[in-house]
């Protein structure tokens, strides 16, 4: 069943684990503007995916909830959506995880 009605947001439809698991590998910056005394984050493979917070800690949660449900819209129109590409980390730290996790 489709979460949202009309092409709108439902505002009754709630994300699942499955929606914000998606959300995980897709980067978020996280910037202060000064002029509007908000932190700003923004997800650079996700086109026009921005969202605040008063925190650094608001602001990630926002973007985590704003990239489940453009995922979760995509996923529910059929389009497909953008993969993670974005990324500050360097392969050396991939190198440590994919050791941990092994």
């Amino acid at each position: 069943m489709n979460r949202y009605a009309h092409n709108d947001l439902d505002p009754n439809a709630q994300m699942t684990q499955e929606d914000y698991e998606a959300a995980r590998p897709y980067a978020v910056v996280i910037e202060w503007d000064e002029r509007d005394g908000i932190f700003v984050a923004t997800v650079p493979d996700i086109r026009g995916c921005r969202t605040h917070g008063t925190t650094r800690a608001e602001a990630a949660a926002n973007a985590e909830e704003a990239i489940a449900a453009i995922l979760a819209t995509f996923a529910d129109s059929g389009v497909q959506y953008p993969e993670p590409h974005f990324t500050a980390l360097g392969d050396v730290i991939y190198a440590r995880a994919a050791v941990r996790s092994a």
